[in-house]
């Protein structure tokens, strides 16, 4: 039971960590009256979004320009903000390149002018998604583990039955042999004999 202990402690610990890791990055910066925020996880495919976050706390309206690029194709999204609006602007992450990490830089301006900038990186998944299939081996692993724990205290329990229920076994052939030579003597008939039989056998079982 302390290797199964082991194992299910190990399997816990893995999970927490890919959770960990899958979490999203979500790097921010502030400018006076304006907050810029990326939300995007870790890892990624070409052609999924990501989120780009703004917040005017100021009582003015900003017309701002969220301007991304770096290892992706560059895009510009205008936003005009109300006083105390926040707005997600959605992102594509169109790249040339085909695995290994892509570096994002964000920049938020008003009027042509820089107001706070925002970098991340996130990596490219190739072909099946590794947290998907860490997170299936993990459901399976622990599937199995209680399975063969299920198995194992069926396995511990069935032997003790099945002794218990043969020497009880045991016991009415040894006294049933034991009182036959009496009955036999006694001159009583084979079904009465039987009889007899039944009933010390039922009274021993029971």
């Amino acid at each position: 039971m302390r290797g199964l202990t082991a194992i299910f402690t190990l399997l816990v610990l893995a999970l927490l960590s890919v959770g960990v890791w899958a979490a999203s990055l979500q790097p921010s910066a502030s400018c006076d009256s304006l907050t810029l925020e990326v939300v995007a996880p870790q890892l990624m495919r070409t052609g999924e979004d990501f989120a780009v976050v703004v917040t005017n706390l100021d009582d003015e309206v900003h017309t701002v320009t969220i301007l991304v690029e770096g290892d992706i194709v560059p895009q510009l999204t205008n936003l005009t903000l109300s006083p105390g609006e926040q707005r997600y602007e959605r992102v594509t992450l169109n790249t040339f390149k085909e695995s290994g990490s892509v570096r994002l830089n964000i920049t938020l301006l008003e009027c042509g002018e820089t107001l706070c900038q925002v970098n991340a990186t996130v990596r490219l998944a190739t072909g099946t998604s590794i947290i998907t299939g860490v997170l299936y081996g993990a459901a399976i692993l622990l599937g199995g583990l209680f399975a063969y724990i299920l198995v194992l205290k069926k396995s511990r329990r069935s032997p003790r039955s099945l002794r218990s229920q043969s020497s009880r076994v045991a016991a009415v052939r040894s006294h049933s042999s034991d009182v036959r030579k009496p009955y036999l003597r006694s001159g009583l008939s084979s079904q009465t004999f039987s009889s007899a039989v039944s009933r010390i056998s039922g009274d021993l079982l029971w």
